[in-house]
């Protein structure tokens, strides 16, 4: 937990703010790949002016104190899930901190959601390189992190602006708000393209 703490303060907080504020008018959020839930533990604000929030990851170990922490929260629940577990149309938002670099064929993931609920909102909030970084890192995080004490948590493919908009087109998805949070951090949030919410931008 400490380790995770230490990678999100350097990787994921600068996202909070932004965050924050695009989350402020929504009221059922699933948090897929929530690691130690540092997001939520930080911004306990959200929490209450949520209807329900729901934070899923495959990692037991690190779910085990965050679910401690969380647990005078009555509207978050903390679960060691799988998306698919989930009726996608109890939620009007799903959100990736850092996790979509993880997920085999990411957008399979997105078409089960706009499959299921094509309203629901899908936020990104990543670090995004340049295409010649992601050919030089990507082989690296894919088939050494996983095996690295503390790297294993930070696995998976690097990310260009580029990849990150073919995963949502392909999924028939479209970006409703971009927001460029520093050189690197990028916040992609995506609708479906039969959804019947329109552009922010």
């Amino acid at each position: 937990f400490v380790i995770y703490t230490i990678l999100y303060s350097t990787e994921s907080q600068l996202f909070e703010n932004y965050l924050v504020n695009i989350l402020s008018n929504k009221k059922s959020i699933l948090d897929l790949g929530c690691g130690a839930c540092m997001f939520w533990l930080n911004n306990p604000i959200l929490i209450h002016n949520s209807k329900k929030i729901t934070c899923i990851d495959l990692n037991q170990q690190i779910l085990k104190y965050p679910k401690y922490l969380l647990k005078q929260h009555s509207k978050i629940s903390v679960d060691y899930a799988d998306i698919y577990d989930f009726d996608i149309k109890d939620y009007d938002t799903v959100l990736f901190i850092e996790v979509i670099m993880q997920i085999p064929e990411p957008h399979k993931m997105l078409q089960h959601i706009w499959n299921t609920n094509p309203n629901c909102t899908v936020i990104f909030a990543h670090n995004i390189y340049n295409h010649n970084l992601t050919k030089i890192f990507t082989p690296f995080r894919i088939h050494l992190f996983p095996y690295l004490p503390v790297l294993n948590i930070a696995y998976g493919k690097v990310l260009s602006y580029q990849a990150t908009l073919e995963i949502i087109e392909k999924a028939q998805g479209q970006i409703s708000q971009f927001i460029d949070v520093d050189n690197t951090r990028k916040i992609f949030v995506a609708t479906s393209k039969k959804s019947k919410i329109h552009s922010i931008n």
